[in-house]
């Protein structure tokens, strides 16, 4: 499964987030925490890693970060970025 973000051909894409690249901060970053990560089996997993990608790195980031605190399914991930309408060209 996963999530993406979209915009139509010739429109700018879309700021994500808190419209700035993550920092590791949750007082500034847009965050989603306790995911459940479920694998073929319809069976709910902990792990350590997920797989993320974003195609422009400079537009969007996203920071994985398997373990916030001890327990089980403790999953966090943070994301952001500018979009291209933010992206400045200096000549």
């Amino acid at each position: 499964m996963g999530r993406s973000g979209y915009s139509p051909p010739g429109v700018p894409e879309p700021p994500m987030g808190s419209s700035y690249l993550p920092i590791g901060k949750t007082g500034y970053d847009a965050y989603c925490r306790g995911l459940t990560i479920i694998n073929n089996k319809g069976e709910t997993i902990d792990v350590d890693r997920v797989l993320t990608h974003v195609d422009n790195p400079n537009l969007y980031q996203i920071m994985d970060v398997p373990h916030l605190k001890p327990g089980n399914y403790q999953h966090f991930v943070l994301y952001g970025g500018p979009s291209e309408k933010a992206q400045v060209q200096i000549l």
